[in-house]
């Protein structure tokens, strides 16, 4: 080539860039130049989601300026000059880094920048080029890793493209091969970009894995899965829903997103919305319009200010039970969510779905466990606080044992009784338990002991400093923790409490509920040993039979219960009558809650006089107790006979015959501890013995014998009769006959219709006639249960009531009557209650309003079917009413006055299963069904 011809060739190709001062190249700014650096830069942008970039070049003299002067700013040029000075590239976040480089001890950049930025170093060995800035990512909070590998990876790779690049003689030969190169570099970016994206996608997989096998916080676990799903799956929002066992509502529980404050814990009606059908029909939904789609809850884009476009549904499965749904809604940067985010996002269910079932188990272990420590604990106490009652000699030896009980099991740090004084009107201190080195006091504030026994109520209080009653009374002398349970020492023989019990300090800081109730029972229990000792004193001191029978007489009946119960469905009779010698007889029934399960006993203490009226007040005390703990009967047996049979040291043994009704199942359960067979008069007329197998209670430990009971069904109008040896062992006086157990039945047949306490009257009648006139050596005692049943097959009640005011409560009650012999109480009642109310509410206010009928009247069908369904049926001549018009009521709207009413008409669709109105011929007619199988 000759010299003119290099010339020419060295004037129609120049590299890119140029040497500027300072080891630096300056990039030529030609407007071609400035084109391809835009079409990098933008493309750049939107691969990385972020809202603002630029170039930072050096210029002929060496200073670093902005490629896009709009797109400048301070701080982004600071973090800049900092690459170029450093030669590095930077994942900038202002709090993060400042942390990170403060455990290394490296200097942070100084820069103002305050958004998330990322900065990609280009350089040669020729020189420093500058550096890609990208800030503002546009859906997240930060970038991540993932987008900075691939700004370092573009950055290398563009800086040795511009090396290459050469400019041309013409426009059209400017660049052409450094612009194919860019977007073959572009592509390749791309692909390694998809590539990046699926090893991240497979990576947070196995980091959700990991998580789950973790040990963290099951709401701080599943907050990062969320988080975890959102980025993977590029979702505006991801939600948890758990379902109400009670309401089956889905209840937002953990929410990944700006709204988290709005929407946490908001619920979303049974079967509402897409996150509803999900949970129905336990299957994964995906949804890509839906802003046209009708099965979209609008409700919850009402509440966060948001509007959903896309969402996927995914039900959390355990043991193919629906406990909740995960949600994600609004894709970022594309228009639907694909199979392949759903398969990803069903990954993630399944991995929530273990987290919560593994939870769940772990708590229901702690729970069983907490409730074994419990029952363990109470167990422990009860049987010591027998102990002491059946061994101590005194109150104050009763007294002391008993605190040292309860301090040991209940780790309470002070403890002290209170009895009262009458000639010197006042408490005082009998015995105490802790250190009281620094209160003067003695132990207690008496303004609080003196309140707990003039109002003879108990006092639980868990601060006294945040108290606003008791504050006053706060001591940090008296009280380290604040917390005190102060109870009346209440009997039984007197109308007034004979002091206190006070508690205070617990070593936890803070007492429980059943710290509480513990309390309140073995403080019953050590009254009822206090007021034997008190009765054990008497007879000693008077030393007279007389005197003893009268005693030991008043135990057995303090013993037993004062009043019948209620029971809607049952009617009980009892009677107990004391033999000459005094005897051990007992019974006891307990209604677990109103109208409700009922546990029955009757009792025979073996002995007579005054060890038996004592070791028969333990065993009622027991049994009692336990009852209230335990349904199964053997189980209550059981729990009885190891107490007992540790604290029988003098071979005294108590028979039990224990039975319980579940109204609802209709099944009576049963177990004997060597008692007589018990009789059940069927409606039928058949005559069954229910009986058990187990040593009488105290007689043998529970693990050397066996508790066997039974189980039966109970039908409308049968009837239980329990009673003692009494009843058919009486002896004739002038042959020794006994009356047997064969005219015992023969009487109790031939008063088969009467009710339960007049057949035992002449029971006891017949007994007392055949053993002449007076029960000799045994006492008589009898239980007779009338069960009602519930009405079989369907039942019709008609009710016809004028229409006012008053007749709304006057069907309320109606209504209720009824449904109580059907079984129908609790939540359900109420619900059918409140239908009923707002029914004839609507009749009597608004469908006869303005109406010139003379006498107006309004009709009630109730029609039931125990168990299977329950249908009211209303009529009336008013006016008519647009009840299919009534729209579901707004709470906001009605709450801004902007709209009244639709709430009675919205109960009873709610409430009810079916619901129809229709007009015919002038009466309006409006049906409510209920569905009784379904609850």
């Amino acid at each position: 080539m000759s010299d003119r011809a290099e010339d020419q060739a060295g004037a129609a190709f120049q590299p890119l860039f140029q040497e500027a001062p300072a080891g630096r190249l300056a990039v030529r700014r030609l407007p071609e130049v400035l084109d391809i650096l835009d079409l990098a830069l933008s493309e750049l942008m939107r691969m990385v989601q972020a809202r603002r970039g630029n170039f930072y070049f050096f210029d002929e003299s060496g200073e670093l300026a902005p490629h896009r002067a709009g797109d400048d700013s301070p701080g982004l040029r600071q973090l800049a000059a900092y690459c170029v000075r450093e030669r590095t590239s930077i994942n900038y976040n202002k709090a993060a880094l400042a942390l990170a480089m403060n455990r290394t001890g490296e200097a942070p950049p100084e820069t103002e920048l305050e958004a998330p930025a990322m900065c990609g170093y280009l350089g040669l060995q020729e020189g420093d080029l500058g550096v890609i800035c990208l800030s503002e990512p546009l859906y997240m909070d930060h970038f991540y890793e993932a987008d900075f590998n691939l700004i370092k990876s573009f950055a290398a790779t563009f800086a040795i493209l511009l090396k290459n690049g050469v400019t041309g003689r013409t426009a059209q030969e400017i660049f052409l091969s450094f612009k194919s190169s860019l977007l073959l570099l572009q592509e390749n970016t791309h692909l390694h970009q998809r590539i990046k994206e699926a090893e991240y996608r497979l990576n947070t997989v196995l980091e959700v894995s990991n998580l789950i096998n973790s040990s963290r916080e099951l709401k701080e676990l599943i907050q990062a899965v969320l988080y975890s799903a959102r980025r993977v799956l590029r979702a505006q929002s991801a939600s948890m829903f758990l379902v109400d066992p009670e309401t089956e509502e889905l209840v937002f529980d953990i929410v990944a997103s700006k709204d988290r404050e709005q929407l946490q814990g908001f619920r979303i009606p049974k079967g509402q919305g897409i996150v509803g059908l999900c949970a129905r029909e336990k299957r994964s939904i995906v949804v890509n319009d839906a802003m046209n789609d009708p099965r979209i809850y609008r409700r919850v884009d009402e509440v966060s200010h948001n509007i959903t476009r896309n969402l996927m549904a995914a039900p959390l499965l355990v043991n193919d039970n629906c406990i909740g749904v995960l949600e994600v809604i609004n894709t970022i940067d594309r228009s639907v969510f694909t199979n392949s985010d759903l398969e990803i996002f069903e990954s993630f269910s399944d991995s929530v779905a273990i987290a919560v079932q593994r939870r769940m188990l772990l708590d229901d272990l702690q729970r069983t466990n907490m409730e074994l420590e419990r029952k363990l604990r109470e167990t422990t106490t009860l049987h010591a606080v027998a102990a002491a009652m059946m061994e101590a000699s005194t109150d104050d030896e009763l007294f002391l044992r008993v605190l040292e009980t309860i301090q040991k099991n209940l780790h309470i740090q002070r403890l002290s009784i209170l009895l009262f004084e009458p000639n010197k009107n006042r408490l005082e201190l009998k015995v105490r338990l802790g250190d009281y080195s620094l209160d003067r006091g003695g132990g207690f504030p008496p303004q609080l002991a003196r309140q707990v026994f003039e109002s003879n109520r108990s006092l639980f209080i868990e601060d006294l400093d945040e108290d606003p009653q008791y504050g006053d009374f706060a001591s940090p002398e008296r009280y380290q923790t604040g917390a005190c349970i102060i109870l009346p020492l209440s009997g039984s023989r007197s109308t007034r409490p004979y002091g206190v019990f006070c508690a205070a300090d617990p070593s936890l800081g803070v007492f429980f509920e059943e710290d509480f109730r513990l309390l309140t029972t073995v403080i019953s229990q050590l009254v009822g040993g206090y007021e034997n000792l008190l009765l054990n004193q008497q007879i000693l001191t008077q030393k007279a039979m007389e005197k003893e029978v009268e005693i030991t007489s008043r135990i057995q009946k303090n013993i037993l219960p004062h009043s019948t119960p209620q029971h809607v469905l049952l009617e009980l009779g009892a009677r107990s009558e004391m033999a000459r010698m005094t005897g051990g007889d007992f019974y006891d029934y307990h209604v677990h809650e109103p109208n409700g399960a009922v546990t029955f006993l009757v009792a025979d203490v073996s002995g007579k006089s005054l060890p038996a009226a004592l070791f028969m007040a333990i065993s009622s005390s027991i049994l009692r107790t336990i009852i209230r703990q335990e349904s199964d009967p053997v189980q209550i047996l059981s729990r009885a006979n190891d107490l007992l049979y540790e604290e029988s040291h003098s071979g005294m043994f108590v028979t039990v015959f224990l039975a319980r009704y579940e109204p609802h199942t209709e099944t009576l359960r049963y177990a004997s501890a060597g008692h007589n067979d018990m009789i059940l008069m069927r409606a039928d007329g058949r005559i069954e013995y229910l009986g058990g197998r187990g040593h009488p209670l105290g007689v043998r430990p529970t693990h050397m014998q066996r508790y066997v009971g039974g189980k039966t069904v109970i039908e409308p109008d049968d009837l239980l009769v329990l009673y003692t040896d009494g009843a058919v062992e009486a002896t004739d006086d002038q042959t020794n006959e006994e009356y047997g157990m064969s005219k015992f039945i023969e009487l109790l047949e031939l008063n088969r219709s009467a009710r339960p306490r007049a057949m035992i009257d002449s029971v006891f009648e017949s007994v007392q006639a055949f053993s002449g006139g007076g029960l000799q050596s045994d006492d008589f005692t009898m239980l007779v249960t009338r069960f009602k049943g519930t009405p079989r097959g369907v039942q019709n009640y008609h009710i016809r009531l004028v229409a006012n005011k008053d007749s709304v409560p006057r069907l309320r009650d109606e209504i209720m009557q009824i449904c109580l012999r059907h079984g129908i109480s609790g939540a359900l009642l109420d619900d059918i209650l409140l239908v009923s109310d707002e029914a004839a509410t609507n009749i009597v206010v608004h469908a006869y309003a303005d109406t010139s009928l003379p006498d107006p009247f309004f009709d009630c069908d109730l029609q039931i079917e125990t168990n299977n369904f329950l249908r009211l049926n209303f009529r009336d001549q008013g006016q008519p009413f647009q009840f299919h018009a009534v729209q579901q009521p707004d709470i906001q709207e009605n709450l801004a006055g902007k709209r009244k009413g639709g709430f009675g008409v919205y109960l009873i669709k709610s409430l009810m299963s079916q619901v129809h109105y229709e007009r015919i011929d002038g009466v309006n007619f409006l049906s409510a069904e209920k569905d009784l199988r379904r609850l």
